[in-house]
């Protein structure tokens, strides 16, 4: 549902069968979610991805939505954290580079990752 993990502020892993709700103006379902670390999910659909509130989000987590989006899917927006977000486009020459791919792969998939600020 659009609201099962909201506020639910101590939440550090989660298992969900997709990240998507069908309400993507709602998007409630990760809101206030600040100790999230890993989701990892078992299907994606090309609906838009709120997940604001999560700083700590790792790397594993969002390959993992990229990995479980089939190829030619609609587009959709996957908004993550601005913490998360500088992490895709630091231009620090010793940034990681697996994150430093991600919106490449993203990119593949018709996904677009977008920040809160």
């Amino acid at each position: 549902g659009t609201d099962c993990f909201n506020n639910c502020q101590k939440l550090k892993s989660i298992r969900v069968y997709s990240p998507n709700v069908n309400n993507a103006s709602y998007p409630n379902t990760f809101r206030w979610c600040h100790a999230l670390e890993e989701l990892r999910v078992t299907k994606v659909y090309a609906r838009d991805i709120w997940l604001g509130h999560s700083p700590l989000l790792s790397l594993a987590s969002v390959q993992d939505i990229i990995a479980k989006t089939q190829a030619g899917m609609a587009a959709f927006v996957v908004t993550v954290h601005p913490d998360v977000y500088a992490k895709m486009t630091d231009t620090d020459p010793d940034a990681d580079p697996l994150w430093l791919e991600l919106p490449t792969l993203a990119a593949e998939k018709n996904i677009t990752f977008t920040t809160t600020e």
